[in-house]
């Protein structure tokens, strides 16, 4: 028989007074006590560490438990009538699993918190559902579905509700914050009846703001919550949980020493694991190794076969899969910085370039202003010395010889081609270090 240990101040982090709970409880229906809840935990706790050492149950299904140890770990002496309530409580509790067939049809699964209970002299016997019994023994997620919870701190609730927020919380302190409830959905979850805080006003005051307020003054409680409402117009909609560590307890582990890391994990990897693969690997690297072993994972598991996901999180950071990966992406990185860069260079001289034709363009435009303020005959000279010289491209002289017969000097205003001509003749006709006609032309 594993028993638990009694409250006693250590250092020593193999002995500290952790719970494990099963992480997919989270979202059953509280509507029980907050002993029947505690009495619970403490199944589910010891059921898993039987487990863990190879303790099966008796031939009739059931597994045992010492009252007295019962006792020592709840801090008081469990009264007998009082038990038999609260575990014929649990037994008659409902929970509902909704869940898909094989053919795809929705279904419900009904069963209580507990299936058949045993109060012998000095020990409870117990057997759980069959849905609960399987997620504990699921090799695979073993690791994944269990979290430390620090009985020290969770047994000290006195209040149902400030002890199944603290749950909740605790569940999603790497995360940050909780999923989002609606009202409808948190009164359920909470186990609140329908006749009971009907205004939102009540059920505020004495099963949000109230818990909160108590957990976040207590001192022994390891997080800090914050809850954050959503709204519609005026009316409170739903809410959620924003969730921080509040300090470090001797009687605590950190569920993640660092979630850039090991966020993505299917699992929870052991403190001391995390520990070790810290020490020896860039937190960047064990993040690409993980990713790169989900794939994996993920490849075994669409082909049927079995994914030890331990092992091979471990084979992963150990081997350094993600080191080609982080290799690869500053590869990628720096292919895109030069793209990057060789689109900076090209727009820049595509920018010089332009600057240098608008200063063409510009002194073009000058020249054109010099010229037409130019005496009559000298104009005229020159044009038709620029029509003489496309005599031989007949279409070309016949255009600019009518159009300089029919506008005169404005006839650059009605082709662009005539106007390009004239400004080159122009050029031509006085160079940059000719003397300046009239002194403007070519003057800047």
């Amino acid at each position: 028989m594993i028993k638990f240990m009694k409250n006693k101040e250590v250092a020593d982090p193999s002995e500290l007074n952790i719970v494990k709970t099963d992480q997919s409880f989270v979202h059953i229906k509280h509507n029980i006590t907050i002993r029947q809840y505690k009495f619970w935990h403490l199944i589910i706790r010891s059921f898993g560490e039987q487990l863990e050492n190879g303790v099966e149950p008796d031939s009739n299904g059931f597994f045992y438990h010492s009252i007295k140890d019962i006792s020592d770990f709840i801090g008081y002496e469990v009264v007998r009538s009082e038990l038999k309530n609260d575990l014929e409580g649990l037994r008659v509790a409902p929970i509902v699993v909704n869940y898909l067939e094989k053919d795809g049809l929705p279904a419900e699964h009904f069963m209580g918190f507990i299936s058949e209970y045993k109060v012998l002299s000095k020990r409870v016997g117990f057997r759980l559902p069959s849905v609960i019994e399987n997620i504990i023994r699921n090799k695979q997620q073993n690791q994944q579905m269990f979290l430390l919870l620090n009985w020290d701190i969770f047994n000290s609730f006195s209040g149902k509700y400030e002890a199944v927020i603290y749950k909740l919380c605790r569940d999603y302190v790497g995360v940050g914050r909780t999923p989002n409830f609606t009202l409808e959905k948190y009164r359920e979850y909470m186990g609140v009846e329908e006749t009971e805080y009907k205004e939102f006003k009540e059920l505020n005051r004495w099963v949000i703001k109230k818990p909160v307020a108590e957990l976040n003054t207590s001192e022994l409680c390891d997080i800090e919550i914050d809850v954050e409402f959503e709204k519609k117009g005026r009316s409170v909609v739903g809410l959620y949980f924003k969730v921080k560590y509040a300090r470090q307890n001797l009687l605590e582990l950190p569920l993640t020493l660092d979630s850039s890391a090991f966020k993505d994990a299917l699992i929870k990897l052991p403190i001391q694991d995390q520990t070790k693969y810290l020490d020896q690997f860039d937190s960047k690297e064990i993040y690409a190794s993980i990713a790169r072993a989900n794939a994996y994972i993920e490849d075994l598991k669409s082909k049927g076969k079995e994914a030890k996901i331990g092992a091979i999180y471990h084979k992963a950071i150990s081997e350094r899969w993600g080191l080609a990966q982080i290799e690869e992406d500053l590869l990628k990185e720096r292919e895109r910085e030069a793209e990057i860069q060789k689109k900076n260079l090209a727009k820049q001289k595509q920018e010089e370039k332009d600057k240098e034709l608008a200063a063409l363009r510009k002194q073009d435009e000058k020249m054109l202003a010099d010229f037409l303020v130019l005496p009559d005959e000298v104009k005229h000279n020159l044009i038709m010395d620029m029509i003489s010289k496309v005599k031989s491209l007949k279409n070309i002289h016949t255009s600019m010889t009518d159009l300089y017969n029919e506008f005169g000097f404005d006839a650059y205003l009605q082709s662009s081609a005539f106007k390009g001509n004239l400004i080159g003749a122009i050029k031509e006709q006085f160079k940059p270090d000719e003397e300046k006609v009239n002194g403007d032309l070519f003057d800047e």
